[in-house]
């Protein structure tokens, strides 16, 4: 391998390392505290959803959710794939003696999933208030390309409440979309209050796809737990 060509590779692996080991000074603050921080603090928290521990996190992350929700938003649509892709090959292209794990540690360490599930954790804690996103939120759970990222939106749209069950149920009558099995599973988190998705779920006994049935026993125990 000629020297420039060395050179070049150890400079895109600097700049690599460099931007995701990105400090989150950037990030809005409240108390004193990034965001992150205290996702970190309430995700790793083991108290009662009334201790006043467990309050004070979460009036931190409403505080600073309800004023940055397009920023959560567009941290949550965040999809690994392309730079999982990137990452593998920037990792085949470097010298052997770079391959070391404490030198690729911070190369295939993606921040910007860490922070994409953060967000999604913020978002359920805001809640309804997070319908407020709810056209953005709709149209990552009709997009195709990641299903990742409509999982994320499904699980949000759950926590919003009433007003965000009818993306699910638009999904759950389309049987060719390729979310339909997610969709299947996650309207039973609506519990009863998703008894208009009882034709559909009971629709979906008979589908082909053994998943897609599994999903549809569950959910159609949480929606009608009475019937037989």
């Amino acid at each position: 391998m000629r020297p420039t060509r060395w050179i070049l590779i150890l400079v895109l692996f600097g700049l690599a390392v460099a931007l995701l080991t990105f400090s989150r000074d950037r990030e809005a603050r409240y108390g004193g505290r990034t965001l992150s921080d205290w996702v970190d603090r309430y995700q790793r928290l083991d108290a009662p959803a009334d201790a006043p521990e467990t309050l004070e996190l979460l009036e931190a992350i409403r505080r600073i959710g309800t004023n940055h929700l397009h920023e959560l938003i567009r941290a949550m649509a965040y999809d690994p794939a392309a730079r999982r892709k990137r990452a593998t090959a920037l990792g085949h292209a470097l010298p052997g003696f770079l391959r070391r794990p404490a030198l690729m540690g911070p190369l295939l360490t993606d921040r910007s999933e860490f922070h994409a599930n953060r967000a999604v954790t913020a978002l359920v804690v805001l809640g309804p208030e997070a319908g407020r996103a709810l056209p953005e939120l709709a149209r990552m759970v009709e997009d195709t390309n990641s299903a990742v990222v409509a999982r994320r939106a499904m699980w949000v749209l759950v926590h919003v409440g009433n007003q965000g069950m009818p993306p699910l149920m638009t999904l759950l009558g389309n049987r060719q979309h390729p979310h339909h099995v997610f969709a299947v599973d996650y309207i039973g988190d609506f519990g009863t209050q998703a008894t208009g998705a009882i034709p559909a779920l009971v629709e979906a006994l008979e589908d082909p796809d053994l998943a897609v049935r599994l999903r549809a026993t569950n959910s159609l125990k949480k929606v009608a737990p009475g019937r037989k």
